[in-house]
């Protein structure tokens, strides 16, 4: 689980805000949880490295702050410098790590070299990269597997068939066909079609 070490910041509003952001940290603001917002700050290069990698979007994250109180948060916005691109200001929510909450999962396509589409000049198609799914802080899936190995020209994956790991539900649920989405496909060759008449033909 990614830990974070802030502090907590009395000062307020736009002129100690620049001020702080002129030596190298950004604002920001604890809230959420049933307790008062906490106006908090944060080492510049420290959020940035966190924000340049993935653990730290849709997954619990330990707060660390004044070095005697930890609460358990989920990243929930970021404001950026308009040119700069770097972090002006970021908000976190407390977060409880049994309650099921909304986050992006990844999906994780394999068994690509294994497909005998592929293997006959089939197309793999992605028509989803990622999911919603409702899922516990205590145990957030870092992807979800969808496996490919098994299909071939023609056939697809859709959200009802995913393999959610366990305590893992779609936040959307599939009531019928016409929710139930394709996540990947595959598809002919680009004029597979005509190339395979060509070639009876030929064999006539």
């Amino acid at each position: 689980m990614l830990r974070l070490e802030v502090v907590s910041r009395e000062s307020t509003g736009r002129g100690p805000a620049r001020r702080m952001r002129r030596q190298g940290i950004v604002p920001g603001i604890v809230y959420g949880g049933g307790q008062a917002a906490q106006t908090i700050a944060i080492e510049g290069r420290l959020l940035e490295r966190q924000l340049a990698g993935d653990a730290i979007y849709g997954h619990a994250i330990m707060l660390q702050l004044d070095a005697h109180t930890q609460q358990m948060v989920m990243l929930r916005d970021v404001m950026r410098h308009p040119v700069k691109g770097l972090a002006m200001h970021v908000d976190f929510q407390r977060v409880d790590v049994n309650v099921a909450v909304r986050m992006r999962v990844p999906l994780r396509f394999v068994g690509v070299e294994a497909n005998p589409g592929v293997r006959r000049g089939g197309v793999v198609v992605h028509y989803l990269t990622d999911v919603e799914v409702l899922a516990p802080l205590s145990n957030p899936p870092e992807h979800i597997v969808v496996d490919l190995a098994a299909l071939d020209i023609g056939d697809s994956v859709h959200l009802s068939q995913l393999a959610l790991p366990e305590g893992v539900r779609l936040a959307q649920a599939v009531v019928d066909k016409e929710h139930d989405q394709p996540v990947v496909g595959i598809l002919p060759p680009k004029g597979g079609a005509a190339a395979e008449g060509e070639e009876a033909g030929a064999e006539a």
